[in-house]
């Protein structure tokens, strides 16, 4: 017992080295991506709808590319969890392109896409090729790789703390989250830290509005926002196995025809029904929900429908932010009929759909409170409680998984 006592600070300076350097990687890679996306988002909206009929060449460019160089990454950031909980093989490297490349090319062309996916699976891919080169252990390659994929999405949210509670949220095993708590934070803190310096945080956009007073009126608001987000999560895990068992069965062999089809319909109903506000990572409309100026169920359903069809045909894209907007736009939707300030709903909406779809109701909280100031933490941690609970078992990530299995 003392021998172990006098070797936890060796432990925890060594920790706390691996995994700044892990933080320091993810924020560069994630700088990188978010400032490219931000470009690809200003050529998209500056070429009207003339990108938007390329989509059909970018999804094909992305299925060639997993095809040929990396078939064995192609479930993205599922893979990574999988890797995260089973402790299974590693991870190829070769994520790190296809984590730059997938949602730019889909960001260029319109196509619905997230920045945090990305990020999250540059965290992870980075990490585990870390813990290769220096021959870790397995448990410690689960702790780094726990330690990437959290940095990887603080550093795409702008919220350090909400990362490290995901990264160990990600993790079921009590006993590699408890060694993991340190490592997440460092990571997530340091990969922050370069994100900020190198400017590419995300836009932070206080609440202006009073958030409801605590009373048994509150309390129902709270349960039924609950139970209205995590019933639109577990909606949209439906429909994208729905449509994917469907486009794989209208496919048949020819794989490269699920992209193909669900991008034509994509750009049918951007450009011929008017959705526009449903391409690229509708930074616009989720900026505007969050002011309280804009959203609703005209910018949830049909982010809702281009974010389900991309899915289910293949692009690879990430559903991140897709749902971070169409939770805004529910949140504003809702705030009509129950009389609460629009932003305030906005902001919840568009932390706790995410929460309840990856079921990570606690970082999903977490992301509120940093995202939009401490005083919303209590109210955002019952509602997303409740969505957990409403959104079923399965998540974006995989089937929730019960603890130590």
């Amino acid at each position: 017992m003392p021998d172990r006592i006098l070797a936890l600070p060796a432990r925890i300076a060594r920790w706390s080295l691996l995994s700044a350097l892990i933080g320091a990687l993810a924020g560069l890679a994630a700088a990188g991506l978010l400032l490219s996306l931000r470009w690809a988002t200003a050529q998209f909206e500056a070429s009207g709808v003339a990108l938007l009929f390329l989509m059909p060449v970018a999804t094909q460019i992305v299925f060639w590319l997993y095809a040929r160089f990396a078939p064995s990454v192609a479930r993205g950031t599922p893979l990574l969890v999988e890797r995260l909980v089973d402790n299974r093989g590693p991870v190829s490297a070769r994520l790190i392109p296809m984590a730059f490349v997938t949602p730019l090319l889909g960001v260029l062309t319109g196509a619905p896409a997230a920045s945090i996916t990305g990020t999250i699976q540059l965290g992870g891919a980075l990490a585990d090729s870390v813990s290769r080169l220096l021959r870790l252990s397995p448990e410690d390659r689960r702790i780094l790789l726990m330690a990437g994929l959290g940095a990887g999405f603080g550093a795409g949210a702008g919220a350090p703390l909400a990362g490290a509670v995901f990264g160990l949220e990600l993790q079921r095993h009590d006993d590699i989250r408890g060694r993991g708590t340190v490592p997440c934070l460092v990571a997530a803190l340091a990969a922050n830290a370069v994100v900020e310096a190198l400017g590419a945080s995300p836009l932070r956009i206080p609440l202006t509005s009073a958030l409801p007073s605590l009373s048994a009126a509150s309390l129902a608001l709270l349960i039924g926002l609950g139970v209205l987000f995590g019933l639109w999560a577990r909606l949209f895990l439906i429909a994208t196995q729905a449509l994917r068992r469907a486009s794989e069965r209208l496919v048949g062999p020819r794989a490269w025809l699920q992209p193909a089809l669900a991008s034509v319909l994509i750009v049918g109903l951007i450009a011929l029904a008017g959705w526009r506000e449903a391409a690229g990572l509708s930074t616009t409309s989720l900026a505007e929900a969050l002011h309280g100026a804009g959203g609703g169920l005209q910018v949830a359903i049909p982010k809702f429908v281009v974010t389900a069809l991309a899915v289910s045909g293949g692009f690879r894209m990430g559903e991140v932010t897709p749902l971070f907007v169409m939770g805004s736009g529910l949140g504003v939707a809702a705030g009509g009929s129950l009389g609460v300030a629009p932003d305030v709903l906005a902001a919840l909406g568009m932390t706790t759909v995410f929460g309840a779809a990856a079921n990570v109701p606690l970082a999903a909280a977490i992301l509120a409170g940093e995202r939009f100031g401490p005083a919303v933490l209590p109210m955002a941690l019952g509602v997303a409680l409740v969505a957990d609970l409403v959104s079923g078992p399965r998540g974006i990530y995989g089937w929730r998984r019960r603890e130590g299995a």
